[in-house]
């Protein structure tokens, strides 16, 4: 069996592309790998990237001892754009055509359903699409063949990019992008429908895609390793953040937690310590007053930041998908302080394995709470590592993928079956 493998979302350093969408890729391609005998992997990579032999080689060895196995890798630059486009080509192009916008144009193209072609050439027996941004060259290059096409499109990406708008920053003419919806929501719409199956993170989306009229949608849960020790209750009240600073939601929340939150936290807690943990934290607006505050930038070694920590906060108001961040800190054992939307698509109980708050007001004196009592702490930190162990098991959903793979491939010769995409 042969499978194919299709992604806009190169990582192009393996040390720091470890956030969620590479996280959940890794799930996928662990499933692809456990039941292809050859894997074929098309990355479309940034064009400034030099795809030279040597590099070629290096990163697919890289790639096959991370997966434990030799794969094929092709890699395909996306479409160049100028560093500045025209207000035509930014604001009014993707009314007409979501392929207008950058990142779903990135796989579109002449060069880009070329290089897919050439993998179909190979005569794969199943195609996994990445994402709905790299979908546009298995839509146009082939349109009629007996085999299997799967897209993970994690979140549902007309509602996301409607949360965006809404989001900072902010300027006079953002309000134009609502007019880019129709467009975004007919492409992503007609795309699920042409897929043999779309996952997505949550049962919420699913049920919402389906009223819609897509079928075979399947909800496939955000998943983590599970440390091979889970650490002891913190011995400090010590409260923490997790996440890419190069993600616009992300920042957001961080400069409510220094602006909003922290300030209450440190004067009821005066040896509290807030650690802000991801690449990038010169992108935060940080207070002048740095008292407690720890800014790391990437770690290394995340399982010795959350022993150190008595709560995770999460106080994201805005933005879309499952915040594997949540999921990681339960898998640790640690409390959990979360706005509803943060805790979006994760199955926590409110008041026993995690904290869900609607306010910043709420979010500061839980937090406070928490880092004050550390056997409530424990205890919720406790129930959200039982919640993880049922519902986000990585080795059980990689095996229950790769099943249903099989399944798909060894049925697609069955006479009624359309697989057309």
């Amino acid at each position: 069996m042969r499978g194919l493998f299709v992604s806009t979302h190169y990582p192009a350093n393996p040390k720091t592309s470890v956030f969620g969408i590479f996280k959940r890729q890794d799930v996928f391609l662990e499933a692809l790998s456990s039941v292809c005998a050859e894997l074929d992997v098309l990355f479309y990579v940034p064009p400034e990237i030099q795809l030279t032999a040597d590099y070629l080689a290096e990163r697919q060895a890289a790639f096959g001892d991370k997966l434990g196995r030799s794969i094929n890798l092709f890699l395909c630059p996306q479409e160049r754009y100028a560093a500045r486009q025209s207000r035509l080509e930014f604001y009014f192009a993707p009314i007409f055509s979501t392929l207008k916008q950058r990142s779903y144009a990135a796989a579109a193209g002449q060069a880009r359903i070329t290089a897919f072609e050439a993998c179909m050439a190979r005569h794969p027996d199943l195609v996994f699409v990445h994402r709905l941004y790299g979908a546009a060259p298995v839509l146009r290059a082939v349109r009629e063949r007996r085999v299997p096409v799967l897209m993970d499109l994690d979140e549902v990406e007309h509602r996301w990019f409607y949360r965006s708008i809404g989001e900072p920053p902010r300027w006079p003419l953002k309000r134009l992008f609502y007019l880019h919806l129709p467009a975004m929501v007919l492409y992503e719409l007609s795309t699920i429908r042409r897929m043999t199956r779309t996952y997505v993170a949550s049962p919420h989306d699913a049920r919402y895609l389906t009223r819609l009229g897509c079928k075979n949608v399947v909800s496939i849960p955000n998943v983590v390793p599970s440390p091979a020790v889970v650490p002891a209750p913190a011995q400090e009240p010590l409260a923490l953040f997790v996440g890419s600073f190069r993600y616009q939601p992300n920042v957001t929340a961080a400069n409510i937690l220094l602006r909003e939150i922290w300030p209450r936290i440190i004067a009821a807690v005066p040896a509290a310590r807030l650690v802000l943990a991801g690449e990038n934290p010169e992108n935060l607006d940080l207070p002048g007053q740095r008292s407690g505050i720890e800014l790391p930038g990437f770690v290394d070694d995340i399982g010795a930041l959350y022993a150190r920590a008595r709560v995770v906060c999460c106080p994201i108001f805005t933005g879309g998908g499952t915040r594997l961040k949540l999921i990681e800190a339960a898998a640790y054992a640690r409390a959990i302080v979360s706005t509803p939307v943060g805790a979006e698509g994760i199955a926590f109980k409110d008041n026993e394995s995690a904290l869900l708050c609607s306010s910043t007001d709420a979010l500061a004196r839980n937090c406070i709470d928490l880092l004050l009592n550390p056997a409530r702490a424990a205890n919720i930190g406790a129930a959200a590592r039982a919640m993880f162990l049922r519902d986000h098991d990585r080795v059980a959903l990689v095996d229950q993928l790769g099943k249903s793979f099989r399944d798909l491939v060894d049925a697609r010769q069955a006479p009624t079956q359309d697989n057309r995409i």
